[in-house]
């Protein structure tokens, strides 16, 4: 077993969230999955996603890095973001984290396998240039290095589909739309095997 291999990885979305002094998470409005959009090019509504790494408390002391990253799940793509210079890079935090031990009254002592956790928050106050009805996902690596199951999905709103022009006029210019369809079990309609049927020869 291994830091990698033992840790765990949280996702908290949210309008807003921090951490105060004491190490906790101030989360409100969490549990979003969706995330709202001018449209276009325009960005979207403000939010906060929170990652938290947990690790067993036998680590401590030992340093990692923890980086946590954004794909376009809709086009297979990490997400791009222009920098004050204009050029893109990907949309990425990074953080060596080291395993500090856990504060417990004295006289008190922690379990090694007791799982104690470093939180990321990102704000976007200003949203993000995310593309109307794609779906996103956060996710984590561990000393460059990721799992299954380190990652959060979230869906950008778009506008509802509008009306088709130029296809069919009515029901029975679509394709397959009011023609018969044969039961294997019974003869056709007129061939003169159906019980209905007279000869009139």
């Amino acid at each position: 077993m291994s830091l990698f291999t033992e840790a765990q990885v949280q996702f908290i979305l949210a309008d807003y969230a921090a951490v105060d002094a004491t190490a906790k998470l101030n989360v409100i409005g969490g549990g979003v999955s969706f995330v709202g959009s001018a449209g276009q090019g325009q960005p979207t509504a403000p939010f906060t996603v929170a990652v938290t790494a947990l690790v067993p408390a036998k680590y401590v002391n030992q340093t990692y890095v923890l980086t946590v990253e954004l794909h376009d799940v809709t086009i297979g793509k990490t997400v791009m973001i222009p920098t004050e210079g204009g050029q893109l890079q990907a949309l990425r935090a990074q953080q060596a984290v080291t395993v500090s031990p856990v504060q417990v009254p004295p006289g008190m002592a922690v379990p090694a396998d007791a799982m104690q956790g470093t939180t990321i928050v990102m704000q976007f106050s200003n949203g993000l240039p995310l593309t109307p009805g794609h779906s996103y996902e956060w996710k984590v690596q561990i000393d460059g290095q990721h799992r299954q199951g380190w990652w959060h999905r979230f869906h950008v709103l778009g506008p509802a589909p509008g009306p088709v022009f130029g296809g069919p006029a009515g029901p029975t210019t679509i394709p397959g739309v009011g023609q018969y369809t044969a039961d294997p079990s019974q003869p056709p309609p007129g061939s003169g095997d159906d019980e209905d049927s007279t000869d009139n020869t």
